[in-house]
């Protein structure tokens, strides 16, 4: 009786720690398959910001552009009028300021 009993303990020994295993097995692959995302996840991050970083390069660079561009308008139409001063009629009007109790708050 006794080594019935003793097998039958190792034998529920042995299926607890096999069962033990497998499950620490599950654990093991559920974390690498976390730490493959997280990897992944990461590798977007990084492309990601190099788009931004990319695209606020290509921001700023517009922005200079059409800020010289537009100082050279600026200039051009000072000198328009400069001219049309000098050579016609023509008088700069101000434009008068609006009047906030009159005008519509859209």
């Amino acid at each position: 009786m006794n080594e019935i009993a003793l097998l039958g303990a190792i034998i529920g020994l042995s299926t607890g720690i096999l069962t033990l295993l497998g499950s620490l097995w599950k654990v093991f692959n559920l974390l690498s398959s976390l730490q493959r995302r997280d990897d992944a996840l990461q590798h977007d991050i990084e492309s990601l910001e190099l788009v931004c970083n990319g695209l606020t390069g290509r921001i700023d660079h517009i922005k200079r552009r059409l800020s010289v561009q537009i100082s050279a308008q600026n200039a051009t139409l000072h000198d328009i009028e400069g001219w049309m001063i000098k050579n016609t009629e023509y008088e700069r009007r101000s434009r008068p300021e609006p009047d906030p109790h009159t005008t519509s708050q859209d």
